[in-house]
């Protein structure tokens, strides 16, 4: 049983919340009513277009989400384990040190969203877009993520340890000071991205293409550069020791200011 507030201000029990709760979230929107701390378990929204929504510090386990749009909503704090959310689009929302840790994301936008300490540990990632987002020391560990985009986002000090993010693409991001030990980026796109003093110990690039991008104090010890194609790759002062697919001259190049270099054979 759950209560919201009605639009003369009294209280209301919900006799069914899942068949009620969707109209009821719709209309507290409207109304630009908050619902710090609603339990929302199990919550199922499909179709819906939802403004101003306001549950900080709520809970939503194992929620689901489809074909659904939520602008400028605050959820800061939202505890959302196990989401699974598809065509989803999240629009200038605050989701500050929210937890969608397990989470199932398929085709999710997060367009010019507050992401910052937020949680999405162990998730699944296919096809998702973070636009104009702060990630910034956000944890994305062991993240399975596949063909999704970062545009203009920040990740300063983001956790990636152990994501596997195959065929990504990074593009004008910021990621300094980002520690992604033993992360894969296979086939994956740098382009114009800052990740000066990240941490990339054994960290896969195999085919990955880095462009006009800048790792300087980097540290890429024991990662894979397999076929990776580096072009104007400011690395300065980066450690490149144990490394594999980059012969010992490519790398003395990217350390000294990245000029362009040839990508080496499978």
């Amino acid at each position: 049983m759950a209560v919201v507030l009605s639009r003369d201000h009294r209280t209301t029990l919900l006799s069914d919340p899942a068949e009620q709760m969707p109209a009821l979230l719709r209309h507290c929107a409207e109304l630009r009513h908050e619902l710090p701390g609603a339990d929302l378990p199990g919550l199922d929204l499909e179709g819906l277009s939802l403004d101003s929504l306001a549950i900080p510090g709520g809970s939503l386990f194992r929620g689901r989400l489809r074909r659904t749009s939520i602008t400028r909503a605050k959820l800061e704090g939202l505890d959302a384990p196990e989401l699974d959310a598809k065509n989803v689009d999240f629009i200038d929302c605050d989701l500050t040190a929210a937890s969608l840790s397990r989470a199932r994301l398929s085709r999710v936008r997060f367009v010019r969203c507050n992401m910052r300490r937020a949680r999405l540990d162990e998730s699944v990632l296919s096809h998702c877009s973070f636009i104009e987002t702060d990630l910034g020391e956000a944890s994305l560990q062991e993240v399975e993520g596949r063909s999704c985009l970062f545009e203009r986002c920040v990740l300063d000090d983001a956790i990636l340890c152990a994501a596997e993010m195959p065929l990504a693409t990074f593009w004008c991001s910021s990621m300094q000071s980002v520690f992604a030990e033993a992360a894969i980026f296979a086939r994956s796109t740098f382009r114009r991205t800052d990740a000066n003093r990240g941490y990339f110990r054994d960290a896969d690039f195999h085919r990955a293409q880095i462009i006009r991008t800048t790792g300087i104090w980097a540290d890429f010890k024991a990662a894979r550069f397999l076929a990776a194609q580096l072009r104007r790759f400011d690395a300065r002062f980066a450690d490149f020791r144990c490394t594999e697919g980059l012969d010992p001259m490519t790398a003395e190049l990217c350390a000294a200011g990245g000029l362009a270099v040839q990508p080496e054979s499978a």
